[in-house]
């Protein structure tokens, strides 16, 4: 069988000698190679570096840059939006054209926050509380999170409360477009989904970290792609 075609969202970066970068976290590459995708890069579009570029001062897209994406999406069966440090109207953009096509959608860490600010003004992230619990490590467990039982997400991984990696400093509110689903026990969002669609997750934690170790993050992936096969 073949692979499913995977578009994943490339992150800005800096080097340690300070060149801008566009880059994809070897946890992510490896994680989900290990799952059975064949990852399709999707850059950012427009002639700026991202990285050190303020929120307020990135360039609306141009037509032809929201063609390219368009262009991109056109070649895979599903989206991986991945974690990082700073995300742009690029990667809102993104997300809003795989939701009008009902694309296959999972994002981790950065990835939900960015589904948190879908449809919003305000992009700002409240900084996390307890941070030694949830900006700990991504190859072990740091704590536990209690899943709606009525959420897609309970459904694909078969539980309603599950150990989880976590690293992250910031954490989002409802979101009027996404259901909140999963819950850390000090109050954090530690999923959304989109009612109605075939595949919209968004999980705080790194499944792709753990896959074939956890059986959680195996499941939750595993389901991604084969959704993401069928298209």
């Amino acid at each position: 069988m073949e692979k499913p075609l995977i578009g994943i969202v490339l992150r800005a970066e800096t080097t340690a000698d300070d060149r801008n970068c566009t880059c994809l976290f070897d946890t992510v590459r490896r994680g989900l190679q290990r799952a059975g995708a064949f990852l399709v890069p999707i850059a950012p579009v427009q002639d700026i570096n991202y990285y050190p570029t303020r929120h307020a001062d990135w360039p609306p897209l141009t037509e032809d840059e929201k063609t390219d994406i368009e262009r991109a999406l056109d070649m895979v069966g599903g989206l991986f939006i991945p974690g990082g440090y700073k995300f742009c109207e690029y990667d809102r953009y993104v997300l809003s054209r795989a939701i009008a096509r009902d694309m296959p959608v999972l994002g981790v860490c950065m990835g939900m926050q960015i589904m948190s600010c879908h449809g919003e003004e305000d992009v700002s992230l409240a900084p996390v509380p307890n941070l030694e619990r949830h900006c700990n490590r991504v190859d072990a467990y740091a704590h536990r999170v209690r899943i709606a039982p009525d959420s897609m997400l309970a459904r694909i991984v078969g539980a309603t409360d599950i150990p989880v990696n976590s690293w992250h400093t910031r954490c989002v509110s409802e979101n009027a477009t996404y259901r909140s689903v999963a819950w850390s026990d000090d109050g954090v969002i530690e999923a959304l989904e989109l009612p109605g669609a075939r595949f919209n997750l968004g999980v705080q934690w790194h499944p792709e970290a753990l896959y074939g170790q956890d059986e959680f993050a195996t499941r939750l992936l595993d389901a991604f792609l084969a959704e993401a096969a069928k298209a």
